[in-house]
């Protein structure tokens, strides 16, 4: 599998700890090269019922099921890497149970930091925090 090396203006799914965060950002970057892009054209593009559903989603107000994630993720075009993460991200985020939520999170992080591109490596800080080292 090639996974694509994200350039210095897209918007990653790696970085971001909340689904919410990553599609508020996601959705800017996009308006910010195609002006005309909206929530509703992608609500359109997903299958989703409104345009306000996604926006909820955005901010935080609301929760996605893994399945509306998937076409969501579809309707996106992330690459396959980028769909596997925003659905791990999803199920961590959505976690209920102490227990679950912190599989998911291992899980997540394991899968987040899989596949670097060329030239980056894994460090960890004086926290024990995974961090990225040129």
């Amino acid at each position: 599998m090639v996974v694509p090396t994200p350039d210095a203006t897209r918007v990653c799914v790696r970085e971001f700890d909340s689904y919410h965060q990553f599609l508020a950002a996601w959705i800017a970057e996009r308006q910010s090269r195609q002006p005309g892009y909206s929530f509703q054209v992608l609500a359109n593009r997903a299958g989703l019922k409104s345009r306000s559903t996604l926006c909820q989603v955005a901010q935080g107000t609301r929760s996605i099921s893994p399945t509306a994630a998937a076409s969501l993720a579809r309707a996106m075009r992330l690459s396959e890497w980028e769909v596997d993460c925003f659905l791990a991200l999803v199920c961590y985020n959505n976690a209920k149970d102490p227990l679950e939520a912190e599989s998911m999170r291992r899980s997540w992080e394991r899968m987040r930091w899989m596949m670097m591109p060329v030239g980056v490596s894994i460090g960890a800080n004086e926290a024990g925090e995974l961090t990225l080292k040129n």
